[in-house]
């Protein structure tokens, strides 16, 4: 297939470039192998944002000046505009609006080996093999002609691809097409300063000249009369070393050039630039790259025929594509985002906008004068939690199922206790063990806080059995404090902060949370997971309450076993256990007949120090679990405190996705383009694909996967930020509206796509039927109207002609050309359909081409004719020309070369105005010479001509040299100084209507007088006007153009005699007058006198004279 010729994709300037990334961009990966991509500009920035060119292309400013470029390459100077404010100019500041200065960026990234990179590009399309067969090798560039960039290098870089690639080939089977955006794009949409419309307008114009000019000389059409030379690479020479601008029937640009102007062929035009560039990608990439392309580049095949048979001239083209598109990966966004919202609705955000408006309750209370509690989310978050669960009469799926994933799951799949209960359960078993598994506690401490009993009761013993007590209770109330204040932490962050270094943040321990909401049984639901930690939020605030109390009263218990063995408060002394010990012993022995104080108090003693002992083991297990509860609670309050504030993000993401739903329901209505339109993809339809799958997807519903990951990426927050991890991260919020897009909506996004395609998956056939069928109208005669409208709108966007060949094709993928009926697809398409699979089943495409077209097509280039005005380009074009004539540094030239502007290096692209000119420079010689305006002197011991006009006299130049006095030498030069020609014309037509004004008789005007002798012009042999015209092609006569110019100046006086009469006299008088003066040169011409009248010339003359006669019906002259 075409698709498959090796193809060089160029880019020119921003908009080229822009274009040239979005072909390629649509080009399948497996095609790429066989595409070559470069980009050039002189903005690096703008080719680093294109994703297929950041490594193929080639900035070609450089940071030198233009003046500092010119002064190292003098030669350029040959072409470069002679204009200070352009030198000053860095060529990185971007070509602007001058072509002049791109193509010196390009001339000096060429001599700088900046191509490399581009050819690196293009060998890789060529791959060797054994094959002996030469390559065909399509290039396509595409630029805009309006601004510096591309305008200033679209010539040399086609004609050095086709040098090289020729070379390289070692064939001529090249075919380069250019992509032409013309300057009324930017005009007409506003995307230029109004200041800048002349210029980018007269850049188009100058543009196409110099094309059309090359393209013509290339051609072999030799009637243009000037060779054009063009500098298109440094050290341009031929295999002789010799230089070698001159362009030849080798140096052909663009084989076709596809033009997309303003208007298309009906007068219609899109609403900006970015449409006309997407207008470009898509007909480009069809004519290169879709099966399209095979029958295209057929009928340009047939266009060479057309090439020829213009003589080169036809060889413009224009192109328009036009879709109709069912847009499915929009559609399945809108239904994702309306998911998701509902999802939010429904499920998500349901239970804080129940307490939000209980909130807006209690503040409209307060302000109406009643006091009632603060409503506290934590308590109401789980209330209304469980009452929706609870609620018999309105099951709510999404909510019974989070009822499950917060409680553990027994066999059986019945639902058993709280996780919230569960896990507080769990912690605290984990914190007694921890005490309990601790041995030195123990061994060293509450072990040693036993009594012996045998000690006590021998008398020399007893009081240091009981010191040792002491000592020991006391050692051991100081541990149990350190010790519970390290298991705390200890503990803790066993709880929540060890599963952050475990595999998928959880080790699977019963006493850690993550355990519980990512384990047992499965991931719990952001929603389910604010209940679980808002349940235990409140079930610790409730324990640590109960155990503060309690350990108030340990706490007493414990502080007061000091003072408990003191039996006189009163007495000023405190007896400690020790002291009492020893006043028991000094009991007399008759007092303990009766009581025994020592007896009684080692009773005592045991007793008190083992209910001390007591209070201590039970302090030791609720003290801990007292810090243990309030640091869980802390960090259960600040991980809220995350879910809190991530859910408010979540109505903040809620909003931000209403505006989006809002956008893409009326994206499609909102279109400006009218080449594309869609199918279910108004707001109406839109919600009623919408309504067809909403009862059968899940609101609110996440795959596990999602309910971890979001849990986790909190999670991970809370921990870094607790443990100082990241510190310059802590403080940026987590992305939810992000998180949520990429995880959430891409989940509904998915689901959508895989489970329900059958709803939405759509060919273009079915989606046109549905909504055929929505609006109740007929399919077959909807399919019809729809793609019918299609057509109209693909048309070409240059002028409608009269002369061209159409090119009209559909594409569309087979199954849905297999969906529409026989009938249709006979109506539809006539034998001009394209069916293949490449295409994309929900589009179909409408391409259309008109190829042959020419210059004179183009009404915006026209210089007017048959009664219409001249075209916008041409007059823009025309008045910087104008300015450039009075003085070359009043404005800057629209073209690549200095000279160009000027007829004798260039002819006018329309061939009128050339003829225009022509006839101009032809008047001016004759008028000038005629009044003696110009005028033969001596200089530097030549005879030269000179000028001698409103401002004084200056010698005629050509090339910078004087004007010999050859007539035709002057003719030559008259196009040099497009000032003096025409001045001479319009000093011409003010004198003549002085003279007319001023009644004097036409014997004695100017003209006549000076025609009949010539004064200032003097030679030998040359008397009037007649004698130079006929001595003119017998001065340098081994040139035979000189015959051709002779003859046309020959008839120009002829003309300008019975011209002038018919201004002055009568109809009759002015013919017999201009007869009179036609018989009077001719009979006084010295130069008809000395040619035999038998000559070839002679009779040439004659005839002339006789046939001018003839038309003024007049005698003719016989001899």
């Amino acid at each position: 297939m075409s698709f498959n010729v090796p193809t060089i994709l160029i880019g020119l300037g921003g908009i080229g470039s822009n274009i040239a990334n979005m072909v390629y961009g649509r080009v399948p990966p497996e095609q790429r192998g066989r595409v070559a991509i470069h980009a050039f500009d002189t903005d690096a920035n703008s080719i680093s944002k294109l994703e297929h060119l950041r490594n193929s292309a080639t900035q070609t400013s450089t940071s030198h000046s233009v003046n500092e470029y010119l002064q190292a390459n003098p030669e350029v100077l040959k072409w470069f505009p002679n204009n200070p404010q352009i030198k000053r100019k860095t060529m990185t500041d971007g070509a602007g609006q001058v072509r002049a200065v791109s193509r010196l960026a390009f001339r000096s990234a060429m001599s700088q080996g900046k191509l490399n990179a581009m050819w690196d590009g293009i060998e890789r399309i060529f791959p060797v093999d054994s094959h002996a067969e030469s390559y065909n090798v399509r290039v396509i560039i595409i630029s805009s002609l309006v601004g510096g960039t591309g305008s200033g290098i679209f010539l040399q870089i086609a004609l050095y691809l086709r040098e090289m690639l020729e070379r390289k080939l070692n064939s001529e089977s090249v075919l380069i097409r250019g992509v032409f955006l013309l300057p009324d794009i930017l005009v007409r949409s506003n995307t230029v300063d109004q200041t800048e419309w002349e210029a980018v307008q007269g850049n188009g114009y100058a543009s196409l000249k110099e094309l059309n000019a090359i393209s013509l000389s290339a051609s072999g059409n030799h009637k243009q009369n000037v060779t054009i030379e063009l500098e298109y690479r440094p050290n341009q020479i031929d295999l002789e070393g010799r230089t070698a601008h001159a362009i030849t029937d080798k140096h052909l640009p663009y084989d076709f050039c596809f033009l997309f102007d303003y208007e298309n062929t009906k007068g219609q035009h899109l609403t900006n630039v970015s449409e006309y560039i997407d207008q470009v990608a898509r007909s480009v990439y069809l004519q290169l790259f879709s099966p399209i392309s095979a029958r295209s580049f057929s009928q340009e095949d047939n266009q060479i025929r057309s090439l020829v048979e213009s003589n080169g001239q036809a060889r413009y083209c224009g192109a328009g594509v036009a879709s109709l598109t069912y847009p499915y990966e929009e559609i399945v966004d809108y239904c994702a985002l309306k998911w998701s919202i509902s999802g939010l609705d429904d499920s998500w955000l349901r239970l804080d906008k129940l307490f939000n408006d209980e909130k807006k309750r209690h503040d409209d209370d307060l302000r109406n004068g009643i006091h009632n509690e603060k409503p506290k989310i934590r308590e109401l978050y789980v209330k209304y939690f469980e009452q929706i669960v609870n609620d018999q009469e309105k099951p709510n799926p999404f909510f019974r199922q989070l009822e499950y994933q917060v409680h553990e799951i027994e066999d059986k799949g019945k639902k058993g206790a709280s996780k919230a209960d569960i896990f507080l359960s769990e912690v605290e078993e984990y914190a007694k063990k921890v005490l309990k598994d601790d041995v030195e506690l123990k061994e060293d401490y509450e072990d040693h806080c036993v009594l012996d009993g045998g000690k006590l009761k021998i008398k020399d013993r007893a009081k240091q059995e009981i010191n040792r007590m002491e000592s020991a209770l006391e050692d051991y109330a100081k541990e149990i404090n350190k010790k519970i204040n390290e298991y705390s932490h200890f503990i803790v962050y066993q709880i929540i902060d060890a599963d952050y270094h475990s595999t998928n943040g959880v080790n699977g321990s019963r006493f850690q949370l993550n355990t519980w909401i990512l384990k047992k049984d499965s991931p719990i639901h952001p929603v389910g997971v604010r209940y679980l930690l808002y349940s235990i939020h409140n079930k610790l605030i409730k324990k640590i309450s109960h155990l503060k109390e309690e350990n108030r009263r340990f706490k007493e218990q414990i502080e007061r076993y000091q003072d408990i063995y003191d039996l006189d408060r009163n007495d000023g002394d405190v007896d400690d256990a020790v002291r009492r010990v020893d006043k028991a012993l000094k009991q007399g022995f008759v007092s303990s007949v009766f009581r025994n104080q020592f007896k009684d108090f080692i009773d005592e003693y045991t007793e008190k120090a083992s209910h001390q002992l007591s209070t201590l083991n039970r302090y030791k297990y609720s003290m801990l679990l007292e810090l243990v509860f309030s640091a869980l609670n802390q960090s259960i309050k600040e991980m809220i405190e995350d879910w809190q504030r991530f859910f408010d993000h979540l109505i903040e993401t809620r909003e931000t996705l209403l505006l989006e739903i809002n956008q893409l329901a009326r994206k499609f209505d909102g279109v400006s383009d009218p080449t594309k339109r869609y199918v279910l993809a108004n707001k109406e339809m839109l919600e009623q694909t919408w309504e067809r799958i909403r009862q059968s997807v899940d609101h609110g519903f996440l795959p596990d996967s999602i309910s971890q990951k979001i849990y986790q990426s909190l999670y991970n927050r809370f921990i870094e930020r607790k443990t100082n991890r990241r510190a310059e991260e802590f403080y940026k919020e987590t992305k939810v509206e992000v998180f949520f897009r990429e995880n959430v909506l891409n989940f509904c996004r998915n689901e959508l796509a895989s489970k329900h395609h059958d709803k939405l998956d759509l060919t273009i056939t079915q989606a046109l039927r549905i909504e055929a069928s929505r609006l109740g109208i007929d399919p077959d005669d909807y399919l019809y109207k729809r793609m019918k409208a299609i057509e109209e709108l693909a048309q070409p966007y240059v002028p409608i002609t009269n002369e061209y060949r159409s090119l009209k094709y559909w594409g569309l993928h087979t199954e849905s050309f297999n969906l529409l009926s026989e009938q249709l697809q006979n109506e539809l398409f006539n034998e001009k359909q394209i069916v293949d699979d490449a295409f994309k089943r929900n589009e179909i495409v409408c391409y259309r081409a008109h190829y042959g077209l020419s210059v004179s097509d183009f009404t915006k280039f026209s210089s007017g004719k048959n009664g219409k005005p001249p075209g916008v380009y041409y007059e823009a074009y025309h008045r910087l020309v104008s300015k450039l004539n009075e003085d070359e540094n009043r404005t800057i030239t629209p073209h690549l070369d200095r000279n160009w502007h000027l007829p004798a290096y260039m002819p006018d692209l329309n061939p009128e105005r050339a003829e225009l000119e022509t006839n101009r420079t032809d008047r001016a010689l004759l008028l000038g010479v005629i009044y003696g305006w110009l005028q033969l002197v001596n200089s530097d011991g030549k005879r030269v001509y000179q000028y001698s006009g409103n401002q004084g006299t200056k010698l005629l130049l050509k090339f910078g040299e004087k004007v010999e006095e050859d007539t035709f030498n002057l003719h030559e030069a008259l196009p040099h100084n497009p000032v003096i020609y025409d001045e001479i014309l319009e000093r011409f037509q003010e004198t003549q209507e002085t003279q007319i004004r001023n009644n004097r008789e036409i014997h004695e005007h100017d003209f006549i007088r000076g025609a009949v002798e010539i004064s200032k012009v003097r030679k030998d042999g040359i008397r009037n006007i007649l004698d130079l015209v006929l001595a003119y092609d017998q001065e340098f006569i081994s040139n035979p153009s000189l015959t051709e110019r002779a003859n046309r100046l020959r008839q120009c006086l002829l003309t300008e005699i019975c011209e002038y009469f018919k201004k002055v006299k009568r109809t009759e008088s002015a013919k017999r007058g201009a007869a009179n003066l036609i018989y009077q040169l001719w009979k006084e011409s010295e130069v008809r006198q000395i040619t035999p009248q038998d000559s070839e010339e002679y009779h040439k003359w004659l005839n002339d004279i006789n046939n001018k006669l003839n038309s003024l019906n007049q005698e003719r002259v016989l001899v």
